[in-house]
């Protein structure tokens, strides 16, 4: 067995679909500062607050989709010791025994659309209420 079992994975279609998400409201941020905001900057007949407001415009889908989604978990690894990757008797064994120092790789995905991958242990983990 390999040093990581994994123990979730969200789906490529939801992963690939929130990912774009997250990055088409970085993308129309981008825009409204490169290419709206200038407009209004040069052109003569626009007052110059119009630049202020393309570009504030632009940054809400941004900032409403970074504070009302949390970090999306794409995948949850266990780090399995050198004594569960012997055989399948000693990974279950091990799996249903776990440890509380049991390190998890949990790997999320960022505003930007790329992964982040985090590790924590067993013990520091905790479930909280539904929302």
């Amino acid at each position: 067995f390999g040093e990581r079992l994994l123990i979730y994975r969200s789906g490529t279609m939801k992963t690939t679909f929130i990912a774009w998400n997250k990055l088409t409201t970085v993308f129309v941020f981008a825009f409204s500062c490169l290419a709206v905001a200038p407009r209004f900057v040069f052109s003569p007949d626009d007052p110059s607050w119009m630049a202020l407001a393309a570009i504030t415009c632009g940054a809400i889908p941004m900032l409403l989709v970074s504070s009302a989604t949390g970090p999306f978990v794409n995948a949850v690894h266990l780090r399995l010791p050198l004594h569960a990757r012997r055989s399948v008797e000693a990974l279950n064994k091990y799996v249903s025994n776990l440890p509380k120092d049991a390190e998890l790789q949990i790997i999320t995905l960022r505003l930007s659309g790329f992964q982040k991958t985090s590790s924590a242990s067993l013990h520091n983990l905790r479930s909280l209420p539904r929302r």
